[in-house]
């Protein structure tokens, strides 16, 4: 069995700011087990945008690493993640992005905002403190 995270923008940002060292420690956790860190693409894109230029060799760096996986926004991915937000109209499309890919893998999805995420059925939420 595959394990891993899923981190939302809040993750990210925290991650290329140093803003805690909870983001870190996962993602140095995640190395050290060999588990996966999944950065959906819209978020990875909403990322880019808010973080500024001290941190984004960070954000720039995370996808070549060996334990990080980018889920693409295709046609299919597109379709359900527009579907799930039916049940949270509010939910912009980098979490939404987030919320399927971790409810799809079943994993925790990493977050600074848990709240967003609470109108979203099937989503574990691991907040980061």
């Amino acid at each position: 069995m595959i394990l891993g995270h899923v981190f939302d923008t809040t993750a990210l940002e925290d991650l290329a700011l140093g803003k805690t060292i909870y983001v870190r420690a996962r993602l140095r956790a995640s190395i050290a087990q060999h588990a996966t860190i999944v950065i959906p693409a819209a978020a990875l894109a909403r990322a880019w945008q808010l973080v500024p230029d001290h941190g984004r060799a960070v954000l720039e760096r995370l996808p070549d690493m060996q334990v990080v996986h980018v889920d693409d926004m295709d046609d299919v991915i597109a379709r359900q993640t527009g579907l799930l937000t039916t049940t949270a109209p509010d939910l912009a499309v980098d979490a939404a992005q987030a919320a399927w890919s971790a409810r799809w893998r079943r994993w925790p999805l990493v977050t600074a905002a848990p709240e967003t995420y609470g109108a979203v059925r099937g989503v574990r939420v691991e907040q980061i403190p």
